[in-house]
């Protein structure tokens, strides 16, 4: 099983026209917003809605976006669960040597739930960033790694 994961769109096993540059092979990438535009996964609308790339798009770059994960995570999800998926998610998010992407992460959590970021905040054993650092880069989470 391959450790890392480029989507299809970005870097497709039969891209030969380099459409990534020398950027990082992973998409997103947090340090360079390089990729080209024009060749983005663009919505469409096919003649059955079932069948179709739009719907995917509805949510994106809004607040909306983190309501069903919250109740995953606050009303589907028991004690121990939240618990279990605290433990994992910070035994995983230690290993990032940059705090700028441990900090991204977690504000993203924080959207979902503030329990939850900070579940994963208090776990993590080395703390390079307050956690007032992830409050407010929580403010725009939906936006981070967006273009308009």
């Amino acid at each position: 099983m391959a450790s890392s994961y480029s989507s299809l769109n970005f870097d497709g096993q039969m891209r030969v026209d380099a459409n990534h540059a020398k950027n990082p092979q992973y998409a997103p990438n947090s340090f360079a917003d390089k990729f080209r535009p024009d060749t983005a996964d663009a919505p469409y609308q096919l003649a059955d809605n079932i069948v179709s790339r739009k719907s995917h798009f509805w949510h994106e770059g809004s607040s909306t976006e983190y309501e069903q994960p919250r109740v995953l995570y606050e009303i589907v999800m028991d004690d121990e669960a939240r618990d279990h998926l605290h433990k994992n998610t910070a035994r995983l998010l230690q290993k990032f040597e940059y705090p700028e992407i441990q900090i991204r992460y977690l504000a993203q959590l924080y959207r979902v739930a503030i329990q939850y970021a900070e579940g994963v905040f208090d776990l993590l054993p080395e703390k390079k960033f307050s956690f007032g650092q992830v409050e407010e880069r929580s403010c725009d989470a939906e936006k981070n790694g967006k273009e308009r």
